[in-house]
């Protein structure tokens, strides 16, 4: 019996050495950490940064500054990351700033006597905040310039604060909105006095400021300050002079503060960058025009200052519904202007292929399979399918010449 049960135990062992084995172990890592000396603050200060895995310095990203890093910076790449692979928002890099003295760096000087219950607890609690202005110019004139001295950015910036980081996003939209164009902003609590904030709003309004702007407010289920102060920024962005803002107020009352964060930035993230993605009705395939489709995002490149290209989803599936509603002329427009901005696409090329199938000029569309299949080997691509449905495209438009 002893004999079994050691026999037993040898066996076991063994099963547990060969399936136990570790084969390679390395590290994931999502992002890098920077730590460098901030003279404007007089503190060292660190920094998480994110790129996409295809990152390349050749082309351009949006980049998302991130208040609060240490707590959110995983899950916000997360969010991201499934908002980009899903094409809900263009290619972001994102910028974590951890957090020193929150009420000092987020919360703004109170000019006289408190105007709130909020400002009042501050003052005597926390004597040191109100050091906006400082904070704001280690962003603009230390942050921003090294960020944008080692990455390929686009020239707009996208803000995320929550609760505190939330009322400097606001105090930054009220006195200083160019510094970011998207504002995203998490449960703010109540910081200003009523008056003291339709005065900010009001002064704003009469401002020279650029107020192109995208701005994206939710408040929580936390009611008290929280609700009277999303209530009165949203009843003053309604009033705004300026018709430039596009702003957004979501109430999230079945959110606590501590569960709003990640649903308000998935929510405020798809709503800041929805209009970049242009929404094809049915009605599109029946009248549009491929000009229709470029002067809608000429208007969004001149918005943000810089060229917001129509994705190639959308030239192709313009081209289908108007294929499907009989207007082949007109889809083959769209696909001789899809070439056009993407002449290294094999994916624009072979829909321009397909487009000629459909019009019967099957030597254009055997000229466009074969430029498509020559790009794919050219750039390398390492998805055999792709080369064997480019070569199937090229067999059948070689069919129907013969025919």
């Amino acid at each position: 019996m002893r004999f079994i049960i050691l026999l037993l135990l040898m066996l076991l062992a063994a099963l547990g050495k060969v399936y136990g084995q570790t084969l390679e172990q390395q590290a994931i890592t999502i992002g890098s950490k920077i730590t460098f000396a901030s003279k404007i603050l007089s503190e060292n200060r660190e920094v998480m940064v994110y790129t996409p895995n295809d990152y390349d310095p050749k082309k351009q990203y949006q980049v998302l500054y991130l208040l609060d890093a240490e707590f959110f910076f995983t899950q916000t790449v997360g969010i991201v990351e499934s908002l980009v692979s899903t094409g809900k928002i263009p290619a972001t890099i994102v910028v974590g700033l951890k957090t020193t003295v929150r009420t000092r760096d987020y919360l703004p000087p109170i000019n006289g006597e408190a105007q709130s219950d909020r400002q009042r607890w501050i003052k005597e609690k926390f004597p040191q905040f109100g050091k906006t202005t400082e904070f704001t110019a280690f962003l603009t004139q230390e942050l921003f310039p090294f960020i944008e001295s080692q990455y390929s950015l686009k020239p707009n910036r996208t803000l995320v604060g929550y609760s505190n980081g939330g009322i400097y996003g606001l105090h930054t939209f009220l006195n200083k909105p160019e510094i970011f164009t998207n504002y995203l902003l998490i449960s703010p609590p109540g910081w200003w006095g009523e008056e003291e904030l339709d005065q900010q709003f009001k002064a704003l309004s009469n401002s020279a400021h650029d107020l192109r702007r995208n701005l994206y407010i939710s408040i929580a289920g936390e009611g008290g300050d929280f609700y009277t102060n999303g209530m009165r920024v949203a009843s003053n962005l309604k009033a705004l002079r300026s018709k430039e803002v596009n702003w957004q107020f979501s109430l999230k009352e079945l959110e606590t503060h501590q569960t709003t964060f990640y649903p308000s930035l998935y929510e405020g993230l798809t709503e800041l960058f929805d209009d970049f993605y242009f929404e094809l009705s049915e009605e599109a395939g029946k009248y549009a025009h491929i000009s229709d489709i470029e002067d809608y995002y000429l208007k969004l490149s001149k918005r943000y200052e810089f060229d917001v290209l129509v994705p190639e989803s959308i030239y192709r599936a313009l081209a289908d519904a108007q294929i499907s509603h009989k207007r082949v002329d007109a889809a083959l427009a769209t696909l001789n202007a899809f070439v056009t901005r993407y002449p290294d696409s094999s994916y624009a090329h072979a829909s321009l292929g397909h487009g000629y199938l459909e019009n019967k000029v099957y030597n254009k569309a055997l000229k466009s399979f074969n430029h498509a299949l020559q790009l794919a080997k050219a750039q390398q691509v390492d998805d055999p399918s792709v080369y064997d449905y480019f070569e199937s495209m090229i067999a059948q438009a070689k069919s129907k010449i013969v025919q």
